[in-house]
């Protein structure tokens, strides 16, 4: 019999590791922001570009300090998020139990995989005109704009999920004479997950991009509206904190998935290391 002591010394020494990383990142972080503000002021100072094309970084921090404390910009956040959460809530919703069925079904995929694969290489602007003409420029239209673009990665992803499965751990369930359903619980969703939560990830970076780019193009509301109002208004510097805003929504809904993802798949190395 081999016995497994714990030691603590090892555990002291994983600890150390782990916090060295996490030192490790938070210095490059640090070290790559430094230097992209570095950057910034260069271009600013030196590139010769036109006057406000490129605000220094004092006027930047000058109107972000002012764009804090207006209603405006909080306004514009809660828009742009209400549709870009709902619309990749939607898609979740559907892509998930769809993808699912469909992998499961050789022939039902075979069926239609060249119109999922057209449908999900057709740019979600393009069809901005369709869009409006039916839905007007409202919360509706930019939700199921939102959920176009989101729709296809969530439900490819599960279908190549499900079908990734090892044939030999469903013929061993069948063996064991194991339900459908527990057969679906036990073996087909741990696996068909970690592809799953990929899918997410990548409608969760789609639909803030398209739910802004649809802002932008129809000027409806939200920070994509921000961001035109700003130019139109030859602000360059309040355009340029709404484009800041935008992009750390983008990384914070990038965590918030990536927390998501280490919850559900603990068992999994790769998502506790991510």
């Amino acid at each position: 019999m081999i016995l497994h002591l714990w030691r603590p010394d090892a555990a002291a020494g994983t600890s150390s590791r782990s916090r060295t990383r996490r030192t490790r990142k938070a210095l490059s972080v640090a070290g790559s922001t430094l230097l992209a503000l570095g950057c910034w002021q260069g271009i600013a100072a030196f590139a010769g570009l036109p006057a406000g094309a490129f605000p220094s970084i004092t006027e930047l921090v000058r109107a972000a300090g002012v764009e804090i404390t207006q209603p405006t910009l909080w306004q514009a956040i809660g828009q742009t998020l209400s549709g870009a959460m709902t619309g990749l809530a939607i898609a979740i919703a559907v892509g998930l139990p769809l993808g699912a069925a469909l992998g499961s079904s050789d022939r039902a995929f075979r069926a239609v995989r060249f119109v999922l694969e057209f449908l999900r290489a057709t740019p979600a602007p393009a069809i901005l005109p369709l869009v409006v003409l039916l839905l007007g420029s409202g919360l509706r239209m930019q939700v199921l704009m939102v959920v176009f673009g989101c729709v296809f990665p969530v439900l490819l992803q599960t279908v190549y999920g499900v079908r990734d499965i090892d044939p030999l751990a469903l013929e061993t369930a069948r063996a064991f004479r194991v339900g459908r359903w527990r057969a679906f619980r036990s073996v087909t969703l741990p696996a068909a997950l970690p592809f799953a939560f990929t899918g997410i990830r990548i409608a969760g970076s789609i639909a803030l991009l398209v739910a802004v780019a649809v802002e932008v193009l129809v000027w409806s509301s939200g920070l994509g509206a921000g961001i035109n109002n700003a130019a139109i208004a030859n602000r360059p510097a309040t355009m340029y904190v709404f484009i800041a805003v935008t992009g750390a929504l983008g990384i914070a809904m990038n965590a918030a998935t990536s927390v998501v993802q280490r919850h559900f798949l603990d068992y999994q190395p790769s998502a506790r290391t991510s």
